[in-house]
């Protein structure tokens, strides 16, 4: 069995997020080049970037719904100063990858924002 575009994806996904599984810029970076290497060597011949599988490292892991989280992140009203900055951490490694993504020649689709 070979991997495909979809196995990738999901792969880039899930190995893209911090211990405390929050998307993280650095992670995503090493797992892109891992993916370039493993598609080369699995299927012979390099996955095509492009803006959707950049996207898919920002995707939320597959066993938890987005809707789920943002309710639990605003359930008791807005969060303390702590709580805010790490969000403002994650939306900065966001931020980074939006710009990674434009220095590799790739214009970021609209669910990268």
């Amino acid at each position: 069995i070979r991997p495909n575009r979809k196995t990738f994806k999901l792969l880039l996904s899930v190995n893209s997020k911090d211990d405390s599984g929050r998307f993280c810029c650095q992670e995503a970076t090493v797992w892109m080049d891992r993916i370039r290497q493993l598609s080369s060597t699995l299927i012979n011949q390099e996955l095509k970037a492009d803006a959707d599988l950049y996207s898919a490292a920002l995707q939320t892991i597959p066993r938890r719904s987005p809707m789920n989280t943002l309710t639990k992140r605003f359930e008791k009203g807005l969060k303390t100063e702590e709580e805010g900055e790490v969000a403002t951490l994650e939306a900065e490694q966001r931020v980074q990858w939006l710009h990674y993504t434009e220095a590799c020649g790739l214009v970021p689709g609209l669910a990268m924002y």
